[in-house]
């Protein structure tokens, strides 16, 4: 008997977004305290041959009005069911987010995640294999950490003039390619040393990068980790770089 699946859309004007994995028998459990005066919230679910498809939206009644204290509650907590694999697309917007996807069963996910600070986490290996894993971070500034328990195919993110900390850590052995196109941005990215990595770049001038030293030259623009073919799981980096920094560090264990 074929597995259900939920295909989960959140696009919002958020002003601070929690999502996690939830304890229970539901698809979501959504909490949310907002001034309904000012925001308006659609909420709609539909299933067909097996798969799910739930859509959560916030948005302003108002294009412009000054957020206070009183007047502009708009806090929402998103606690995701585990039954079910499922390919997520997040709008963000402008706001305080923590996106914890410990414990979930993920095939895919697209982030917008615009003008949003906080966090995106993966503290135990994702129960399914993540196909398409999209960034795009604009002006964001955001901590990424256990992305080796992703167990993601691609990683794309589009940095922007984001910063960014990318944490590799974690217990899966995979490969997986990641793309970072890092314009403007500042990112430092933390390797974990249990995995092949290669990084392949290509900058001028303006930009700089750092290599760990114990990575060889494989040619110009190319480094990997010394015995890079013998390790089980590899990461391999595709980095277009202009007017930004990347820095990488080689964790010491992880």
């Amino acid at each position: 008997m074929a597995r259900n699946f939920l295909t989960s859309s959140w696009n919002s004007e958020w002003r601070n977004l929690k999502l996690a994995r939830g304890t229970g028998d539901y698809i979501a459990k959504i909490n949310g305290e907002y001034d309904a005066d000012l925001f308006e919230v659609t909420v709609e679910y539909n299933k067909k041959n097996g798969a799910g498809k739930l859509l959560v939206k916030i948005d302003q009644k108002k294009k412009h009005f000054t957020f206070s204290a009183d007047k502009s509650k708009n806090d929402w907590e998103i606690l995701l069911g585990d039954m079910v694999p499922m390919n997520l697309d997040i709008d963000a917007g402008m706001c305080e987010a923590d996106f914890d996807f410990t414990g979930l069963e993920i095939t895919g996910i697209n982030m917008d995640i615009g003008m949003a600070s906080g966090a995106i986490m993966f503290n135990q290996p994702n129960k399914a294999r993540i196909r398409d894993f999209v960034i795009d971070a604009g002006k964001s500034s955001f901590e990424c950490y256990g992305f080796g328990n992703a167990n993601f195919e691609n990683l794309v993110i589009d940095a922007g003039m984001a910063s960014i900390d990318l944490d590799f850590s974690g217990k899966l052995s995979f490969n997986g390619n990641v793309e970072l196109d890092a314009g403007m941005s500042s990112a430092n990215i933390r390797l974990n040393p249990n995995m092949g990595t290669k990084i392949s770049y290509s900058d001028d001038w303006t930009s700089s990068i750092g290599v760990p030293e114990d990575f060889e030259k494989v040619k110009d623009g190319v480094y990997q980790t010394r015995g890079y073919d013998s390790k089980k799981g590899h990461l391999d980096f595709d980095i277009d770089i202009s007017m930004g920094s990347v820095d990488f560090e080689l964790a010491e264990s992880l």
